[in-house]
């Protein structure tokens, strides 16, 4: 089963890298083929480039997705295609976010919630390792039970 990890835009700041180290990435990759599963990802350094992104994703057959949306600003332009993408999603998705403030909830009114919302302040790798954690034991679950 195939899983997707799409990385939003993030601003470099001390100590913060703008996507996740390869080491991380491989790292869930390790963890998520321990199970069975194939973890893709994405960094998208645009919010155009996350929507192509979310669009392209359906084309993986991914059963789950991990939205690290980055940051965005409230007031950015592409808000509405990102509502729109998300509420057209076609799997279920967690999001992973490393600051509060970044939880799309808070300025999107999506139709098409997320299974879970993962905040790990400060600790993006973290934030990524719980919520793959969360989507390894969705998947494990029975069809019925789900």
């Amino acid at each position: 089963m195939n899983l997707l990890i799409i990385e939003g835009p993030h601003a470099s700041s001390a100590g913060h890298a703008p996507m996740l180290a390869p080491r991380a990435v491989r790292g869930l990759q390790s963890q998520a083929r321990a199970r069975g599963h194939t973890v893709f990802h994405c960094h998208c350094p645009s919010v155009d480039a996350l929507l192509t992104g979310l669009r392209a994703g359906t084309s993986l057959d991914a059963r789950m997705l991990l939205l690290d949306s980055g940051d965005i600003a409230a007031n950015d332009p592409g808000l509405p295609a990102l509502r729109e993408t998300l509420d057209h999603l076609s799997m279920p998705y967690i999001e992973v976010h490393d600051d509060s403030a970044q939880v799309l909830e808070t300025y999107l009114d999506l139709r098409h919630a997320p299974l879970a919302t993962v905040v790990f302040n400060r600790d993006r790798p973290g934030g990524h390792a719980l919520a793959l954690s969360i989507a390894l034991r969705r998947l494990a679950m029975p069809a019925s039970s789900v």
